[in-house]
C-alpha cells in the first residue's frame, strides 16, 4: 500500500476504529468474519499393530482459527459421533504444539527434549522430504521427519513421526523396537471442510 497506510492488517484496523459509515461497517464485518474463520480438516487414520496382528481406524477433526493459530483436535473412534479425546493445538512461528508435545520446523539434525504423557523424550529432525506419497490420491509437500525416543523406555523403542508443514497434522507414525517396525499409523483420507 502507498500513502503511508501500513500493511493491509494495520489499514483494516484503522478502518475499524474510524466512525462507522456504511462502507466501513461492511468492511468491518468482512474483517471480523475473516479473523473468526476456522480451518477445519477431517483426517482418517489406519493403525496397525504388527505384533498382535490387529488393525483399527480412527478420525481426527482438526479445527484451527486463522488469526491466532489456536485450535483443537477432536479424536473420534469410527463408531462414535462424540469425540473420545480433545487435544489443544497451537502454532506459532516455527513451532507446533499438539497437547503437550512440541514439534519444531527447523533444520535436519536439530534436537530438543520434551515431556508428554509417556514421560521425558528426546526428539530430532531427521530429514525434510520434498513430498510424501501415502496413496495415489494422497500426496503431501514439505514433510518433516522426526525421531522420538523416550528416556525411560526399557525396550529402546524409537518413533518416527512424519509431519506436514502446510497442515497441522501428523501424516504417519512408525514405532520401532530393536530396528523392527511394531506399530504404524497413517493417514488414509484427508479433506478440507
Amino acid at each position: 500500500m502507498d500513502g503511508g497506510e501500513g500493511t493491509g492488517i494495520e489499514h483494516a484496523i484503522k478502518l475499524l476504529l474510524k466512525p462507522a459509515g456504511c462502507g466501513t461497517l461492511r468492511l468491518s464485518l468482512i474483517f471480523i468474519q475473516y479473523w473468526n474463520l476456522l480451518r477445519p480438516y477431517q483426517v482418517s487414520y489406519e493403525k496397525k499393530n504388527f505384533v498382535t496382528n490387529t488393525q483399527s481406524e480412527y478420525r481426527i477433526v482438526s479445527k484451527t482459527q486463522n488469526w491466532n493459530k489456536n485450535g483443537e483436535w477432536l479424536v473420534h473412534n469410527t463408531t462414535s459421533a462424540e469425540p473420545s479425546m480433545i487435544f489443544p493445538v497451537y502454532q506459532k512461528n516455527n513451532i507446533l504444539f499438539i497437547n503437550k508435545e512440541m514439534y519444531l520446523f527447523n533444520k535436519p539434525g536439530f534436537c530438543w527434549d520434551g515431556e508428554s504423557r509417556g514421560g521425558k523424550y528426546h526428539m530430532c529432525i531427521q530429514e525434510i522430504m520434498s513430498s510424501l506419497t501415502l496413496t495415489h490420491e494422497l500426496k503431501f509437500d514439505s514433510v518433516y521427519v522426526y525421531t522420538q525416543q523416550f528416556y525411560n523406555d526399557a525396550d529402546s523403542s524409537l518413533t518416527r513421526v512424519y509431519m506436514s508443514r502446510l497442515y497441522p497434522i501428523i501424516l504417519k507414525q512408525e514405532r520401532e523396537q530393536k530396528g523392527r517396525v511394531v506399530e504404524s499409523e497413517q493417514v488414509v483420507s484427508f479433506s478440507k471442510n
